[in-house]
This record gives C-alpha cells, structure tokens and sequence, in this order.
C-alpha cells in the first residue's frame, strides 16, 4: 500500500502569507470538483468570477491581498496550477471526483478485529474494468506540519485499502502558486530599487529554479505575464 505525495509538494520558499483556512479549502475543492464534473470551464477569467461567487455564497468578503482574506485571484490559481501538475494532467479526463466510500473488513485475530471506513475520497482514477486504479486527495493547506502530513498519508492509506487502489496521490496545492507570487513580489522590488536590493538577484534565482522543477506552466506563464 503507497500513498504517494512526491513531486507533488514544496516547502514554503518565501515569506508571502496566505490566509488558509477550511473556507479556502472548500471553495478549492469546489472548483476542482465543478471543472472536472464539466459544469464550469476552467478559462482563468471564468475560474476567478466562480471563485468570487463561492466566497459571497458562503457569507465572506472577497478580498484583494491573500495574507487579508479569501482573494478569488489566488484561489483561481491554485486550483489552475494544481490541474497543470504533470501527475494530474496527465489523468485529468479519467478522474472521478466526490466518491464515497466504505469498507468493512473483520481481522482475523482472537477475538476478531471489526474494521470500518467511510469518506469522500476527491477524486478516483479507474481502468476500462472499473476497477480503481488511483486515488487523489487535494490538500490546501498553507504550511502544513510534518505530523499532519503523516495523518494525510494514513488517511489516504485508508481509502487505498477500502477501494484495492495501487497508488495514493496526496496533492498539496497551494505552492507553486506561492512560488508565483514570491517570484513577482522579489522582481518589483529588484526592478523599482535595484542598488537597494541586488540580494534579491540570487532568491529570484533560486525561486525560479524551484518553481520550474514543479512543472506548472500555468504558473510560468503567470510569471511571465505578471514581470
């Protein structure tokens, strides 16, 4: 059993604050589920305004700043950049999203040992059999801790036992849209004052060498347009 998160995640490499929360999350995992049933297009544009409308719908007020609020800007993207991710593009069309689940299984052990599982699993990639080859869990935390990455993997452990899938995918979001924006943040300053701030040559350096290894173009692209 392997539930899977590499390539897939990034420690925090700038000190952009993004306000997390499980509102943001929602809205993120409402996006995914609304682009990937087809009810909503996934045009940047389109992705932003729906994003704005969850966040008036849930009784918040949409903000510019991300470190302020919910910033349906920063919220489109994420949910963007998470479905150019090479391990998720490139199963896009197969994936299934908001799939319950349950498993009951007895150990055989004296006495026996009752085991049960129930959830929503956000996505599952199945074969042309319908049998369940992959499941996706999209995480948005901001800074998640090593033992709350740790309680992901087991829980995503859980539902690979309960559906016989052979690979877990644990899909932490928000960081190459982090990267993004410090990328942007570090060129202002170096272009408005660059005696002032030559140091930030080399974080620029370093922060685009990471955001090209998470092979996100829409966040590339984000870069290029942004400078």
């Amino acid at each position: 059993d392997r539930a899977d998160d590499r390539m897939i995640f990034g420690k925090e490499a700038s000190e952009l604050r993004i306000k997390g929360g499980p509102v943001r999350g929602n809205i993120l995992h409402k996006l995914l589920e609304e682009v990937l049933t087809g009810y909503i297009s996934d045009e940047p544009e389109f992705l932003k305004k729906r994003a704005n409308e969850l966040i008036e719908q849930l009784g918040e007020e949409p903000v510019e700043d991300p470190s302020e609020g919910l910033s349906p800007n920063e919220i489109a993207q994420v949910a963007l950049n998470t479905l150019a991710m090479p391990e998720i593009s490139s199963i896009r069309d197969r994936l299934v999203p908001e799939c319950p689940v349950f498993h009951h299984e007895v150990e055989k052990e004296i006495p026996p040992v009752e085991e049960a599982v129930s959830g929503i699993v956000d996505a599952l990639v199945c074969d042309d059999d319908r049998n369940i080859e992959i499941v996706v869990d999209w995480k948005s935390d901001v800074r998640p801790t090593e033992k709350t990455r740790e309680n992901y993997r087991e829980q995503v452990r859980d539902y690979i036992n309960a559906t016989g899938a052979n690979l877990g995918l644990i899909v932490y979001m928000t960081y190459a849209g982090l990267l993004m924006l410090a990328v942007l943040v570090a060129s202002g300053k170096l272009i408005f004052s660059p005696h002032k701030n030559k140091w930030l040559l080399i974080a620029i350096f370093m922060m685009v060498s990471c955001l090209l290894l998470t092979f996100t173009r829409q966040a590339w692209l984000g870069v290029v347009v942004g400078i």
